[in-house]
């Protein structure tokens, strides 16, 4: 005669949803305390609001900073290349298989 095991299948989903309900419910106790931010109620006034706004610059500004010294670099190498490549200076590539 075969036993049947059972797996506590009920008792688990009975677990998870009891800490699913209470995670719930710590959530919407504390959804206040979220929502108080006083740069999502226009208090301009605040320190956390004026440093937001200065971290919004800075940001905005190194976005341009970085892509502005990434042209300077291609620029001067081309500078560079065109440089070694005038006749009129004496200077120019040496490419590998052409004698020099």
């Amino acid at each position: 005669m075969p036993t049947t095991r059972t797996t506590g299948t009920g008792t688990t989903r009975t677990r998870w949803a009891a800490a699913a309900l209470a995670a719930l419910a710590v959530v919407l106790a504390f959804a206040a305390d979220a929502a108080a931010c006083p740069v999502c109620f226009g208090d301009t006034e605040d320190q956390v609001a004026e440093g937001a706004r200065w971290s919004m610059v800075f940001l905005g500004a190194l976005v341009y900073l970085l892509i502005g010294g990434g042209l300077a670099v291609v620029l001067a190498l081309r500078r560079r290349v065109r440089r070694l490549q005038d006749p009129r200076r004496g200077l120019r590539l040496v490419h590998p298989g052409t004698p020099s």
